[in-house]
């Protein structure tokens, strides 16, 4: 029984935990083959992306961002991988995990129609304003994709967007007051008021 399964993992040299990661692997492996068009190929990349970074992430770790890029939509390997090397070393940077900064990132890669060559920028961007402001990379990475949607609509360059978020959260602005008044602030462009609409006429706007 149980104990007979102890012992043969033990004899095995293995600890409870290998055999969990072991499984959450396999499960992660699995969702890319269902996912991916070209899934051995996507798991060597992951493979040797992790290699590549000198394990700055486990394996595991790695192939969850890769399939959280997948339901992104984005399908190719290359892009898969470009988006996730940008990730791990905004996870490591920002004291966060992958799968956070990963959703972030498509976020305003799909927000702004941008390709995932990008992504490496929009890292250093993120990085730039939780180091300007009083933000971690983690909230800063759960909260962005609120805004994305009204900034893009209303062609809010991310710098911009980026800039506001720093001086809200360096003046000691909670962030989620900080996101939640930028994003009002942003709808009051999209559709303003009709006394903001007069004081624009009235301005000549």
């Amino acid at each position: 029984g149980l104990a007979a399964a102890g012992g043969v993992t033990a004899a095995l040299g293995l600890t409870a935990q290998s055999v969990i990661n072991a499984r959450a692997l396999e499960e992660q492996s699995r969702k890319l083959r269902v996912m991916s068009d070209d899934a051995a190929a996507l798991q060597a990349g992951v493979v040797g992306l992790v290699r590549e970074q000198k394990h700055l992430v486990s394996t595991t770790e790695a192939s969850a961002a890769a399939y959280d890029v997948l339901q992104a939509g984005f399908s190719r390997t290359s892009d898969i991988l470009s988006i996730v090397r940008a990730s791990t070393l905004g996870a490591v940077g920002g004291f966060t995990d992958i799968v956070t900064v990963a959703d972030a990132v498509t976020s305003v890669l799909n927000g702004y129609g941008r390709a995932a060559s990008d992504a490496g920028k929009i890292v250093d961007q993120m990085k730039a304003t939780t180091d300007d402001g009083k933000i971690s990379m983690e909230a800063y990475a759960q909260s962005i994709g609120r805004v994305i949607p009204s900034a893009a609509a209303a062609k809010l360059p991310l710098e911009e967007i980026n800039a506001a978020i720093s001086a809200l959260t360096a003046q000691g602005v909670p962030v989620e007051t900080t996101f939640s008044g930028i994003n009002q602030a942003i709808k009051t462009i999209l559709k303003p008021t009709q006394e903001a609409k007069d004081l624009s006429k009235a301005l000549g706007l």
